[in-house]
């Protein structure tokens, strides 16, 4: 089970975490901000704040035709890297480049 959590505060965000009840939930999977169009340094501290937080793994979402900003490669790749419990991806940009990118940089344990 996975239970999804995303908006574009990511104080919001991280009180919903805080006061969900986990029980029987395997992953969170959390969609990047949304509308308010962060930079990547932004969509890195909001993912950076919920991994250091989450009571379980996260798979992060990037689906910017909803949110309206698009996460790199490059920022999917350094968020992998940093953070253990970042488990899974979820690329819904519909740029096979970025794909490429990400399948091709991103550690060996991060599912797809």
């Amino acid at each position: 089970m996975v239970a999804g959590f995303g908006g574009n505060a990511t104080d919001a965000v991280i009180r919903e975490l805080r006061s969900f009840i986990f029980k029987g939930v395997d992953a969170i999977l959390s969609v990047s901000p949304s509308y308010n169009k962060p930079t990547q340094e932004g969509i890195y501290q909001h993912y950076k704040a919920i991994a250091k937080m989450a009571p379980k793994p996260v798979i992060l979402y990037n689906v910017p035709g909803r949110t309206s900003s698009n996460m790199l490669a490059t920022t999917t790749v350094r968020l992998a890297n940093d953070f253990e419990n970042i488990i899974g991806m979820k690329e819904a940009s519909g740029d096979f480049t970025q794909c490429m990118q990400i399948i091709k940089n991103k550690p060996k344990d991060l599912w797809w």
